[in-house]
C-alpha cells in the first residue's frame, strides 16, 4: 500500500516550548484552590497551555507542583507570567525551563526570583 500523495493535515509550527515549574505553599501540599487559581492566571496570559501535576523536592523537603508548558515566540510573557506566580503564591523563586538559545538542542533552567522579602504562607 502507498501513502497519499495529497497530505490530509497539516503541521502548524508554534514556537518553542517553555515550561514554567510552580512549588507548593509551605505545607507542600497543591490544593484545589490553589491549582485553580494558578490555572486561572495562566489563561489570562495564554489561550493554550498544559498543566501537569508533578513532585519535587525544594531544599531537601519533598513538594508537589504544577509544571505549565507553553509553546510561544513570546518568551518575555512566560518570565512575567512566571513573576506573576512567584508573587502570587509568595515562593521564593518559580523555574522556568526553556530553550537555551535560538537553534539550541537543549533546555536551560532558570529561576524567577521576585525583588522582595520572602514570608511564608
Amino acid at each position: 500500500m502507498s501513502l497519499p500523495t495529497t497530505l490530509r493535515y497539516r503541521v502548524e509550527e508554534i514556537g518553542p516550548m517553555y515550561s514554567i515549574i510552580l512549588g507548593s505553599a509551605a505545607s507542600g501540599q497543591i490544593s484545589d484552590a490553589y491549582r485553580e487559581q494558578a490555572i486561572a492566571l495562566c489563561a489570562a496570559a495564554f489561550d493554550s497551555f498544559t498543566v501537569i501535576k508533578s513532585e519535587g523536592f525544594f531544599k531537601g523537603a519533598r513538594e508537589e507542583s504544577l509544571i505549565f508548558q507553553f509553546a510561544t515566540q513570546e518568551p518575555d510573557k512566560v518570565i512575567r507570567l512566571a513573576a506573576q506566580l512567584a508573587e502570587v503564591f509568595n515562593q521564593e523563586g518559580v523555574g522556568i525551563m526553556r530553550p537555551a538559545g535560538p537553534g539550541a538542542s537543549y533546555t536551560g533552567y532558570s529561576r524567577v526570583i521576585p525583588n522582595r522579602p520572602i514570608t511564608t504562607i
